[in-house]
């Protein structure tokens, strides 16, 4: 699904899984790891979702440790890093 997705629908399915985690944060939080699974064989690509998540959770100018927490569990779901630094290196 996400091979072949383009801009607008990742915007569509980044909604649904908001929508989904507004409505039951239990089963949205599986719905979205699930989604973001989808790229674990893949580093590179595993790496700048947790680099998105940082500028995302960062945009405030800062990071609450709720933020830290959810980021450290998707990397982990990733199997990739969670140091900014790393995931630069990975990207490139």
């Amino acid at each position: 699904m996400i091979k072949h997705m383009n801009e607008h629908g990742a915007m569509d399915l980044f909604d649904d899984l908001v929508v989904g985690l507004k409505g039951n944060a239990e089963q949205g939080t599986r719905a979205a790891m699930t989604s973001i699974g989808l790229v674990k064989a893949r580093p590179n690509v595993a790496s700048i979702i947790v680099g998105i998540c940082h500028s995302i959770a960062g945009a405030d100018g800062k990071l609450v440790a709720e933020e830290q927490a959810e980021i450290e569990e998707i990397a982990r779901h990733l199997g990739v890093s969670n140091d900014v630094g790393a995931i630069v290196d990975a990207s490139e």
